[in-house]
Parts: C-alpha cells; structure tokens; sequence
C-alpha cells in the first residue's frame, strides 16, 4: 500500500510531482483512519506466528510439493529442481 509522499517540482511540466512510483504504474490510495487501522496491525507479525506454529517438516514438504508445481510448468529449470527442494528442506550442506 502506498501513500502520497513529498514532492518535487516539475518545471517542464508546471506540476507538484508526488507520485511514490513510476508514471506507468502507480497505485495510490488516499491515507483514511481505516487503512491505518490495518498498517497498525502488524500483519507480517501475526504471519510469522501461523508459519511458526506448522511443523518444519510439514512446511519444507509443502514448499518442495509448490516448488515442483512451479518448475513442472517450466521445463528449463527443472534440472535445478531437486536441488531447491533440498535446500528448502534444509538437506543442503
């Protein structure tokens, strides 16, 4: 989510410049009580806590299997394939 920032002035074209992005995609949301609400919940925290609560070996088996799906679609990195899924798992040296 972003929000307006500083701005800087564009002569060439007489405007106040303050767009957080590049010009081809900007998405730019208005900062209301409620969106503050939800940036003051701390969501990546509350993230960490659900992955931390799964079992590492259930975790890493999940990745290896979404990793596969992945690679399965491109046949190109499918030789480095196994390799990934050992170091996800934690088998790499």
């Amino acid at each position: 989510m972003q929000f307006g920032a500083e701005t800087t002035n564009s002569s060439r074209h007489r405007i106040r410049n303050n767009l957080p992005s590049k010009p081809d995609f900007c998405p730019l949301v208005f900062r209301t009580a409620e969106l503050q609400a939800i940036c003051n919940m701390d969501l990546a925290a509350k993230a960490r806590e659900a992955v931390d609560a799964v079992p590492r070996g259930l975790l890493a088996r999940t990745a290896a299997f979404l990793l596969l799906m992945i690679l399965d679609q491109a046949t190109p990195l499918r030789a480095s394939a196994h390799a990934m899924i050992a170091f996800i798992a934690g088998a790499a040296p």
